[in-house]
């Protein structure tokens, strides 16, 4: 049997959920910063000719994908986690067969 190699570059849950905090506050972070320009009359020019709703919408639905993403990568974090275990396992089990032979 042929050994899979193994990158060792997988994420934890806990850096998936982490990086999705940081990336949520940046997100809620930078819609408020922009609708307080819009409010105190200064022009964003990535939103020129955007209405307040429009603004809104777009933020909403960045903000979908970056929650579609984290699933996402909470799901592939998990079948990673299985994976290696699985794999750590029976290449430990052959070791310790073929050890005894």
């Amino acid at each position: 049997m042929t050994k899979v190699s193994l990158s060792s570059q997988e994420q934890t849950l806990s850096e998936v959920w982490q990086w999705y905090q940081y990336m949520d506050k940046a997100l809620g972070d930078s819609q408020t910063k922009v609708i307080n320009a819009l409010d105190s009359g200064a022009t964003v020019s990535e939103f020129f000719l955007m209405t307040k709703d429009e603004i809104i919408g777009y933020f909403s639905w960045h903000k979908e994908e970056l929650d579609r993403l984290v699933s996402l990568n909470l799901i592939a974090s998990a079948e990673a986690s299985l994976r290696i275990d699985y794999l750590t396992r029976v290449y430990d089990k052959k070791r310790i067969l073929s050890v005894e032979n």
